[in-house]
C-alpha cells in the first residue's frame, strides 16, 4: 500500500498513509482489548498497595543491573534505526529513485513471520543475556554486509540477516526485562524496554546525519562500507559488552548460591 500511495501521490502522502494505518490499528486495539481476569485466589490480609508509577520507576532505576543493561541495549537499537535513518538515503543515492525499497524492507517482517517459531526453538537453550548478545552480534554482521556488498542483493540479504538477529534477541529481551520486576509490577518494567529505542534513535540520528553527509553525498564519491562498517563496529562493541555483562550477572547469581 505504501508503494502505491508513494507512486500515485507523493512520499509525503505515504507518511500520512502510515499515520492513518497506525490510528486505525490503535482504535481497533482499544475497542477489542479486554483486561484478562486473574485466576489466582485473593489472599487474606492487608490490601496490596496501590500502583505508584513514580515509586516503581525509582525502584527500577535503583537496580544497577537493569540500568546497565538498558544502556547497553541502546547500541542495538542504534543499529535498528539505521534501516530508517540511513538506508532510505543510501538506496536512493546508490541505486536511484526506482530502487524497490519497499520490497526490500518487507524482507525483514516477512522473514520473522515465517521463521520466528523455528529460530525460537533452536535458540531456546541459550541463556537470555547470551542470546541477546548473540543477536546484537548478528545484527552487526548485517550492517557490515550492507556495506561490503553494495548492491540490491546485498541489501536484501542484510535485511534477512538482521531479521535473524531480531528473532533471536527480541523475545529474550522482553523476557529478561520482565525478570527484574516484582510480582504485579511487570508492566512498569516492560515500559522501560522502550527507553533504549529513544536513546539509540537519538544518538543514531546524529551519527547517521554525519556519516551520510560525508560519505554518501548527493554528488561525488561515496563510501558505503565506511558508513555501514561504522555501525557494524558499534554493534561488535555492544555485543562484546553484553557478553561481559552476561558473564558478570552469571557470576553474581552463582555467588548467591
Amino acid at each position: 500500500a505504501t508503494k502505491i500511495v508513494r507512486e500515485l501521490v507523493s512520499l509525503r502522502a505515504s507518511m500520512l498513509n502510515a499515520i492513518a494505518a497506525c490510528a486505525i490499528g490503535f482504535l481497533v486495539t482499544l475497542g477489542a482489548f479486554r483486561e484478562p481476569k486473574s485466576n489466582e485466589p485473593a489472599e487474606a490480609g492487608p490490601a496490596a498497595p496501590k500502583p505508584d508509577p513514580i515509586r516503581d520507576l525509582a525502584a527500577a532505576l535503583g537496580q544497577t543491573r537493569l540500568v546497565v543493561f538498558v544502556l547497553l541495549m541502546s547500541g542495538y537499537y542504534l543499529l535498528i534505526e539505521q534501516f530508517y535513518q540511513t538506508f532510505p538515503t543510501y538506496i536512493v543515492r546508490s541505486f536511484g529513485e526506482k530502487a524497490p525499497r519497499e520490497y526490500i524492507t518487507l524482507i525483514n517482517p516477512a522473514s520473522i513471520a515465517i521463521l520466528q517459531v523455528l529460530v525460537g526453538k533452536l535458540t531456546a537453550r541459550i541463556p537470555g543475556p547470551y542470546a541477546i548478545a548473540l543477536g546484537v552480534l548478528i545484527g552487526a554482521g548485517s550492517m557490515l554486509l550492507m556495506g561490503a556488498v553494495p548492491s540490491l542483493y546485498g541489501a536484501c540479504f542484510s535485511f534477512f540477516v538482521f531479521a535473524l538477529a531480531e528473532m533471536i534477541l527480541s523475545p529474550r529481551y522482553y523476557e529478561y526485562i520482565s525478570s527484574f520486576a516484582p510480582k504485579g509490577r511487570e508492566g512498569m518494567f516492560m515500559g522501560l524496554a522502550i527507553v533504549p529505542v529513544g536513546i539509540g534513535g537519538l544518538i543514531g540520528g546524529v551519527l547517521s546525519g554525519h556519516l551520510v553527509s560525508h560519505y554518501l553525498p548527493k554528488e561525488g564519491p561515496r563510501n558505503p562500507l565506511l558508513v555501514w562498517g561504522s555501525y557494524a563496529a558499534i554493534g561488535v562493541v555492544c555485543a562484546s559488552a553484553l557478553a561481559l555483562y552476561a558473564r558478570w550477572v552469571s557470576g553474581r547469581e552463582a555467588a548467591k548460591v
